[in-house]
């Protein structure tokens, strides 16, 4: 009788849990969903006036849409064509921009849908980032906060590279915490993918995702050469080869774009920073070394062990 009773405690706890992880997910879609209904709204409502970096890149998206809309020449071509476009920014923001008004429509609202799915995209990594350190529960509040960040949610309503490239970069962080140390091929493979899309994006995320890869990289080694296992030998040329297929799939992925256009590019970014030593303080080195290492610092945390399931 009381094994039974103990049988019939242990089946309801489980039931408990079991309900608990599913309302906790409920509530994670709902989380997203009045996150995309509030920007939908949004933009149908606003009507503020598109300046700035903002109108810049939605006359960029509208140059690929017309490329895309080309039909006398075949996808390929017109791939090439869009990655072919003169511009001092990575092209698949625009890209994006210009398949959603393919799809969609060709006014502003529809363009800014890729920053309304973007912004539903970091809700599930900022849980997945949550999740690592902390039970459900908390993580779900953790993810509501961050999720009602005033500049989090108003940036999502506005044409920019910087948000896209936001979401690649904390999925890459996803990825680089879930590889274990660059242990699992397949999450370290997805890192290299989100970091090379990233970079597509934004130049500034080779700079967010160095500073964690690097730590990373380097907290492995210690790892590996600190064990005692018989195959260590094995494990840290398997770390090497992984972290050497990471380093060229984030190198190849840029580099359609980055090698064509690095004279442009340079070109733009050599006149922003040709001014009188007097135009910059002269802290401005230290801010280039914290921005190398910013993410580095963000993630020992998660170092100590792996991901709650």
């Amino acid at each position: 009788m009381i094994q039974r009773f103990l049988t019939r405690i242990r089946q309801g706890a489980k039931a408990d849990a079991f309900t608990h992880r599913y309302l906790l997910l409920a509530g994670l879609v709902c989380l997203i969903a009045f996150h995309v209904c509030a920007n939908l709204w949004w933009l149908h409502v606003d009507n503020h006036a598109i300046r700035a970096d903002e109108a810049r890149h939605l006359l960029s998206a509208r140059t690929h849409y017309e490329i895309l809309q080309n039909t006398e020449k075949s996808l390929k071509e017109r791939c090439v064509a869009m990655f072919g476009v003169a511009d001092i920014y990575p092209p698949f923001t625009h890209i994006a921009g210009a398949v959603m008004m393919r799809f969609v429509g060709t006014d502003t609202d529809s363009v800014t849908l890729v920053m309304v799915l973007a912004h539903a995209s970091i809700i599930v990594a900022v849980w997945f980032l949550a999740r690592s350190l902390w039970a459900p529960t908390q993580a779900f509040v953790a993810t509501v906060v961050v999720s009602l960040l005033p500049l989090y949610c108003a940036a999502s309503r506005y044409f920019s590279t910087d948000y896209l490239e936001s979401a690649f970069v904390i999925w890459a962080l996803v990825a680089l915490i879930r590889s274990d140390g660059f242990r699992k091929a397949g999450w370290s493979c997805l890192f290299a993918l989100c970091a090379g899309l990233g970079m597509l994006s934004r130049q500034t995320a080779l700079i967010q995702c160095f500073g964690p890869a690097a730590a990373t990289f380097i907290w492995a080694i210690y790892r590996e050469f600190t064990c005692k296992e018989d195959r260590k030998g094995f494990r840290i040329g398997r770390l090497f080869t992984t972290a050497g297929v990471v380093v060229l799939v984030c190198v190849m992925i840029p580099a359609l774009w980055y090698f064509p256009h690095y004279a442009t590019m340079h070109g733009f970014w050599q006149r922003r920073f040709d001014k009188p030593a007097s135009f910059h303080p002269d802290s401005l080195w230290l801010a280039h070394f914290l921005g190398l290492i910013q993410g580095g610092l963000f993630l020992p945390p998660f170092l100590h062990g792996s991901p709650l399931d």
